[in-house]
């Protein structure tokens, strides 16, 4: 099995020697928010080999790679479906404009413009979400890969980026090379979704950050870290950071409060045990009911399916109309939320986000049942 990381035995975030296993999961759908006209009969599939760090407790895939992903489907992975969500992107524009207005603005993963669009300011985005370069309301959205150019930008950000890269260090790296002012870096944080959850256990995922390891990683990069916590109902993290001289080094957050890489050692320590436990423990929920429904066909929802039912018991609704009558990977069809049967006995959610608007949904379609969160 080749490694994409840059030592097979050095920590990404804090560069210590020595990596310990903690969890051999088998092979998972290797592209998530991808669908297909029927369900696929080959779907590509990758291991997850996850190994942490002792000293500093981050975690990685080393089975990771990154050209390893299915291009034979549509790839959709909206999110502003959901009202949840719109209003954390308002909340990440407000935090960025509480610190100072930027002038220019680099932004990488950003989706279909929706920070950019609230951000004043020269702006440019990279996406997987546009075929080609675009200009909308005074920002440019470019397709394919980021590489350094000429220039500064006084902000700098990354949301949902640092994850699903096997070099992470060496990408902000880059960015600390082109940023003159601040940044702002977010990801999924293992602390909820190794030790509370579970589902955003992905193949695309080959890092698994908390706030320990994120800071570790900004610094190593040449980047002074000013502010950390938790976001969206406390299931990412994010860091602010900046270039200039004298900045003040964050050393606790009001949200986590000071590092602990302790406590995340014992979550990853523990891992493959728990996953399996709640793995069983969901497989009796659905196979305890006779109309069982998935609402949420995103990431989670893949990892819910793809491990819990393999069976295809379950319904499973989504309300990003680019998946309606389309496969995912593991073979389930994903219809609007108005075809859920009336006799579905129980919704069931993977993330606890959305619980109060999928609750409002289900009874505005009248249909009587428990929404429970897995």
């Amino acid at each position: 099995m080749t490694r994409q990381h840059t030592s097979e035995l050095t920590c990404e975030a804090c560069g210590a020697l020595g990596l310990t296993p903690c969890a051999d999961l088998g092979l998972f759908p290797a592209t998530c928010g991808m669908t297909w006209p029927e369900p696929p009969t080959d779907p590509v599939l990758g291991r997850m080999d996850l190994w942490y760090c002792p000293s500093c407790a981050h975690v990685v895939n080393r089975a990771f790679t990154e050209d390893l992903r299915a291009t034979d489907g549509l790839f959709d992975n909206g999110m502003l479906s959901s009202a949840s969500y719109r209003a954390h992107v308002a909340g990440v524009a407000e935090r960025v404009l509480g610190r100072a207005l930027p002038t220019r603005t680099l932004e990488l993963g950003c989706g279909e413009g929706e920070l950019l669009e609230l951000l004043p300011g020269e702006r440019t985005g990279w996406s997987r979400h546009v075929p080609e370069p675009t200009t909308l309301g005074g920002y440019t959205l470019n397709a394919g890969s980021w590489t350094p150019g000429a220039g500064a930008y006084d902000l700098v950000v990354a949301r949902h980026v640092l994850e699903h890269v096997a070099d992470p260090l060496g990408l902000l790296r880059q960015l600390r090379s082109v940023t003159d002012g601040r940044g702002y870096f977010e990801v999924p944080d293992a602390g909820y979704d190794l030790g509370a959850a579970g589902w955003d256990v992905i193949y695309p995922h080959a890092q698994y950050f908390h706030a320990g390891s994120l800071v570790a990683m900004c610094e190593r990069a040449g980047f002074t870290v000013t502010n950390y916590g938790l976001t969206f109902h406390d299931q990412y993290l994010y860091v602010e950071v900046s270039t200039h001289p004298g900045a003040e080094r964050a050393e606790a957050c009001v949200d986590c409060g000071p590092l602990d890489n302790d406590h995340q050692r014992a979550v990853a320590q523990n891992f493959g045990d728990r996953f399996g436990a709640l793995i069983d423990r969901w497989q009796g929920v659905v196979k305890a009911h006779h109309r069982p429904a998935l609402w949420g066909a995103g990431a989670r929802g893949l990892t819910f399916l793809a491990t819990v039912d393999p069976g295809h018991a379950m319904t499973v609704v989504d309300l990003n109309p680019g998946k309606h009558g389309r496969f995912l990977a593991t073979g389930h069809r994903v219809d609007p939320p108005s075809s859920l049967p009336p006799d579905t006995d129980v919704v069931i959610i993977t993330n606890p986000a959305y619980q109060k608007e999928i609750e409002r949904s289900v009874a505005e379609l009248g249909v009587t049942c428990e929404v429970l969160v897995a």
